[in-house]
């Protein structure tokens, strides 16, 4: 295949990978290179679920595996710099750890990848816009032109073997003259303020600020858009234990503006106070426990890490928060902290025991550090 300028991919004119004799057939797009580990199966492959569960329900490029994974676009006909990578991501699981970007000299040896962006989701389930910039590369005579994918082991940390990521929707092109922040991020956070800082070479910049995740940034009206000439917000008045979403764009000139930059964070919690009660109606979508709690001792297996909030209450309907735990394995849940003495209080729950024979103990206490496990003090055991 030639050199390319632009890459413009939906992967919808492809066939998923077709099973043939047992075994399948990986479909990738003309001119894709592909460095895989037979132990993956025929990851990264091109597929397409049966409904949008995952966050996705078009054809589209899926990795997953423990080993390096790589996907290399078609090789570009001019030196990286300058080249703006955009596309979506999805990470499908909580677990999913991280996704890099980067380029390669050669499609065929996976040692001559180097990473650009280290991306991992806040978000899962959910198809998230994300963009690479690609600044001082080095050109290597032309060589280091093939843009990659890659999803696997990065240094020490080990990825999760059943998790994936999921990419459509890419366009490479030369990037835009008004550039978007970048290294957008939150710091500060308390239950009612925080700061949000980023980098980019404009002057002005305006932001937005939600509690709705799904707004189109580009459809809110003028007078609900923040101008600033800072590179710093400083956040005040918000609700504590809150979901916010704040979109960010650099205002070059009166007509160039560059497109959104988005960043999600929740306020912290409160001290809890008599009469707090919590019926698991609500979790954090990420971890799949209630807010403002802390798994302290956690056991996971391939789809779920416990304790965690699901579908099966323990009295009548609803949600509830199940403890599962094989062996020896011990689970440990703290509540929020509260902000009076415990030693007048009391609490009451239903409890629901799904183990017919050697039901495991249920004990009740505190917790003094939510860090050191030694100064849990049992109150009574069930």
């Amino acid at each position: 295949c030639s050199p390319v300028s632009t890459i413009i991919e939906d992967f919808n004119s492809y066939q998923t990978a077709i099973e043939e004799a047992g075994s399948f057939t990986r479909i990738i797009p003309d001119c894709w290179k592909i460095i895989d580990d037979k132990g993956n199966g025929i990851y990264p492959k091109l597929y397409k679920p049966a409904t949008s569960y995952y966050g996705y329900n078009s054809v589209a490029l899926v990795f997953r595996g423990k080993s390096p994974l790589y996907a290399i676009l078609p090789k570009i006909d001019t030196p990286l710099n300058g080249i703006m990578v955009k596309f979506k991501l999805d990470k499908t699981d909580q677990r999913g750890g991280i996704f890099q970007v980067g380029y390669m000299s050669d499609p065929k040896d996976a040692s001559t990848f180097t990473a650009v962006a280290n991306l991992n989701n806040t978000e899962y389930r959910k198809m998230v816009e994300k963009y690479v910039l690609f600044t001082n590369i080095n050109d290597n005579s032309g060589a280091n032109r093939y843009i990659a994918f890659r999803y696997g082991k990065v240094g020490a940390v080990a990825q999760p073997g059943n998790c994936e990521y999921v990419v459509d929707d890419i366009e490479v092109s030369p990037a835009p003259s008004c550039l978007p922040v970048s290294k957008l991020a939150v710091s500060n956070i308390t239950s009612n303020s925080a700061s949000v800082t980023f980098e980019s070479s404009a002057s002005s910049w305006e932001y937005i600020l939600s509690t709705n995740k799904d707004i189109n940034p580009d459809t809110v009206s003028a007078s609900n858009r923040i101008a600033i000439t800072t590179k710093n917000i400083a956040l005040s008045n918000l609700n504590m234990n809150t979901q916010y979403n704040i979109w960010v764009r650099a205002t070059c000139d009166s007509i160039n503006n560059s497109f959104w930059s988005p960043i999600a964070f929740r306020t912290e919690c409160s001290a809890a106070k008599k009469g707090w009660s919590d019926d698991f109606s609500s979790a954090n979508e990420d971890t799949n426990i209630p807010y403002c709690w802390t798994r302290v001792l956690e056991k996971s297996n391939y789809t779920s890490t416990y304790p965690e909030v699901t579908s099966t209450s323990a009295y009548g309907t609803g949600k509830g928060l199940q403890f599962y735990a094989r062996g020896k394995s011990v689970l440990m849940m703290a509540t929020p902290i509260f902000d009076e003495d415990l030693s007048r209080m009391q609490v009451s729950f239903w409890l629901k025991n799904s183990e017919n024979t050697n039901p495991a103990t249920f004990e009740v206490g505190v917790l003094s550090n939510l860090a050191d496990t030694s100064t849990f003090v049992a109150i009574e055991r069930i």
